[in-house]
């Protein structure tokens, strides 16, 4: 069964007139009332709060920008696919722990959450996977990420000695080659707008996608939404 995520929620449907900004509430409700059953976004800690933005936002756009806690609203109706930008060892005990307090409150299954560090330094990766594992505990998905080919051979020494069973990428990275070298894993492809690039990817065995276009309908197959 595939899964698609709503890529930063779900502006795919909009047109100038009716434009919604991405990681926004907006965003998040569309992609609800569009039929994702799952959602990627994007979490900054700054000033002690988690916000929502693709780029590090300035500290005067904060009070316009959604938090964490916002993107709970649907509780367990849908997953979560969690990608973190700017964790370091500074900052990532003070961030967990509002991390999990907003998501206990929330009462959020953990099964249902992609922890993703967005962080290509294998070596803070590993600093800041145990401190996911501490928070959350042994049995959570963590997400490795990568970004080009010549990250490929430090990710697969990083899930090697780590365990790690999901990898966040981008799909053009993604072939036979690829699935057979971290066999076992699974893939989240990212970020995938075309249902022909999605159909080849999933006959090779990938099963997690984000899009910024494509829903799945009752019967799997691919709808391309025209934006």
């Amino acid at each position: 069964m595939l899964k698609i995520f709503a890529h930063r929620g779900f502006v795919g449907n909009c047109d100038q007139q009716n434009y919604i900004q991405q990681n926004s509430l907006a965003s998040l409700k569309n992609a609800y009332d569009s039929g994702f059953k799952a959602i990627e976004f994007d979490i900054w800690f700054l000033d002690s709060q988690l916000i929502l933005a693709h780029d590090q936002p300035q500290l005067n756009d904060y009070k316009n920008l959604a938090r964490f806690s916002d993107f709970l609203i649907y509780g367990n109706k849908i997953d979560y696919w969690l990608d973190f930008k700017n964790l370091d060892e500074g900052n990532v005990d003070k961030a967990l722990e509002l991390v999990k307090s907003q998501i206990d409150s929330a009462k959020i299954n953990l099964e249902q959450i992609f922890f993703a560090p967005y962080c290509t330094d294998y070596n803070l990766s590993k600093k800041l996977f145990d401190k996911f594992f501490n928070v959350f505990g042994s049995t959570i998905s963590m997400v490795a990420i990568v970004e080009n080919q010549q990250q490929i051979n430090q990710l697969f020494d990083f899930v090697k000695k780590n365990n790690v069973k999901f990898i966040s990428a981008y799909y053009n990275l993604i072939n036979n080659d690829l699935l057979q070298k971290f066999k076992g894993i699974e893939f989240l492809a990212w970020t995938v707008n075309e249902p022909s690039i999605l159909e080849n990817l999933a006959k090779i065995g990938v099963k997690y996608f984000a899009s910024d276009k494509i829903t799945i309908d009752k019967n799997t197959s691919c709808n391309l939404i025209k934006t």
